[in-house]
């Protein structure tokens, strides 16, 4: 999917059955804001609905209404599969997806895998705490913990508290996501970019490998939808996880790209890069000193 094709952005409403996605839907359909019209999804599992929110037009990717009240044994597993199936084929079509968790259960099995679809996908992510009028601050804590060590991934996606049901900071959701899709068109000035880590390596210098020094010769960013920057290195090298932080944090430190993930690229390019106009040290020796004939 990409923007050029459509100036539609598509927000899927993911999650496993039960944690409030009907509500967070019948929320935001509810509200006078929102001019919706049904019409069929691109595939038989989601349906898309057309919405005009504070003057932005967008779809809502709905996969809400899969689980059964009482179903059990294999008809539960059948109903879970086809529940990973269908977050499956929205996050696919989706730029942002708000990815709904239940606060009072924490999260579960299920709760990973559509969590490892977003990651797999490189889409932009709001998580959506929902039913958080059911449990107290303490609560809250213990979940952010939970999400940070089950979840590390997912650190790029923001935290959202909020009750479909009443009403709660649905907004606010909805705002991050419209934030994000912004983010993803951004394209950031190459120049303004290596001057960015110019400044940031003489501050905090990559470490050496071999005995040399790993350099960042410079940095540029691919015109793809989901946010890529490539760096081209003095020397081939595998970073260190930290070294890796340390770039994404640079570039966030200047854009934030809110919810949104970024994908770092490095190219291995040993090769001095000549100044325009200057003439190589051997050919100026050579110029100096013509050979003697014997």
């Amino acid at each position: 999917i990409s923007f050029a094709e459509s100036d539609l952005l598509k927000v899927a409403v993911v999650g496993r059955p039960n944690v409030g996605k009907s509500s967070l839907l019948n929320r935001l359909l509810d509200d006078q804001r929102l001019v919706v019209h049904d019409e069929p999804g691109t595939t038989r599992d989601a349906v898309s609905l057309p919405l005009l929110w504070r003057s932005q037009q967008l779809l809502l990717i709905d996969t809400a209404g899969i689980r059964k009240r009482g179903a059990g044994g294999d008809q539960r597993e059948e109903l879970d599969r086809m529940a990973v199936q269908r977050a499956y084929q929205a996050i696919r079509q989706c730029h942002v997806a708000l990815l709904l968790i239940d606060s009072a259960e924490g999260l579960l099995r299920q709760d990973l895998i559509i969590a490892s679809l977003v990651i797999e996908q490189m889409k932009s992510c709001v998580l959506v705490a929902n039913k958080s009028d059911l449990v107290h601050e303490r609560g809250r804590i213990a979940l952010h913990r939970q999400i940070e060590e089950r979840l590390p991934s997912l650190g790029y996606a923001p935290i959202v508290h909020a009750s479909a049901l009443h009403g709660d900071r649905v907004e606010q959701a909805l705002e991050l996501a419209l934030d994000a899709a912004r983010w993803r068109r951004e394209r950031v000035s190459k120049r303004r970019l290596n001057e960015v880590f110019k400044r940031a390596s003489m501050l905090r210098p990559l470490p050496f490998v071999d005995g040399v020094r790993l350099k960042i010769k410079y940095v540029t960013q691919k015109d793809t939808e989901a946010p890529t920057f490539v760096l081209y290195l003095n020397r081939e090298a595998q970073l260190h996880p930290s070294d890796r932080r340390w770039i994404e944090n640079t570039i966030r430190s200047q854009w934030p790209f809110t919810a949104t993930p970024l994908r770092l690229q490095f190219v291995a390019d040993p090769r001095k890069r000549q100044q325009p106009g200057r003439r190589s040290s051997t050919k100026k020796l050579a110029k100096r000193r013509p050979l003697r004939r014997g």
